[in-house]
């Protein structure tokens, strides 16, 4: 059986990159949209991102921001790993943003921690639950990323499963996208499903980040 390399890669070392998947003329509405967005962002908005920049959800405010969720190149690039039942639900923990850079131990270089290199237009994909970062921005221009979260294997997750996403997660599609948008957004957006049952949902890594903290000064002692 041929073996898949981004796949493996994916599987040992947690990424694997696609190149040259956004082409030039989305890639360039993206930069209109998101230096717009920036640039209406308030003092207080700007100081709620706390230490990683200034941070804003996409929420259908450009339709080049769906255009992108349901990009088709990048979802052939998941579909080539095995993932055929995607689904998008977008989100990032707070947890670690309103830690100080300067003494706490989540900004602290790892021994086994690597730079992954790419270039405008490629597709990075990554285990969410690999600990990730960017390197501070060292110039004066303004560095966007934009940040996609995906289900894989959506239709594995039991109902239960489900259920949490959609009560944490789920967010209903603007009137003001259009009947082609709405339609593309909907077969890939996570499902509607209200129930009794609902799992204990918590992304904050608090206990993770704490138990660092303990091990770190246990081992300076």
């Amino acid at each position: 059986m041929k073996t898949n390399p981004n796949l493996s890669q994916l599987i040992q070392k947690g990424y694997c990159v696609f190149p040259r998947v956004l082409n030039l003329s989305l890639k360039n509405r993206l930069i209109k949209a998101t230096n717009k967005l920036l640039d209406n962002l308030t003092d207080k908005d700007k100081e709620l991102s706390g230490s990683q920049g200034s941070i804003f959800d996409m929420t259908y405010q450009d339709p080049a921001f769906q255009d992108l969720i349901f990009l088709p190149k990048a979802l052939e690039s998941l579909k080539s790993l095995g993932f055929t039942s995607v689904k998008y639900w977008s989100g990032h923990d707070s947890g670690v943003r309103y830690e100080d850079p300067k003494t706490s131990l989540a900004y602290d270089r790892h021994h086994r921690e690597i730079d992954v290199p790419i270039k405008s237009g490629d597709l990075l994909i990554g285990d969410a639950r690999i600990l990730h970062s960017t390197n501070s921005n060292e110039t004066d221009q303004r560095r966007t990323v934009m940040t996609l979260w995906f289900l894989p294997r959506y239709n594995e997750l039991s109902d239960i499963i489900k259920r949490g996403f959609s009560k944490y997660l789920y967010k209903p599609l603007p009137d003001s996208l259009s009947s082609d948008q709405m339609k593309k957004m909907k077969k890939i957006l996570i499902d509607d499903m209200p129930g009794s049952k609902i799992p204990e949902f918590d992304r904050i890594p608090i206990f993770f980040i704490n138990n660092i903290n303990t091990s770190n000064k246990m081992e300076k002692q």
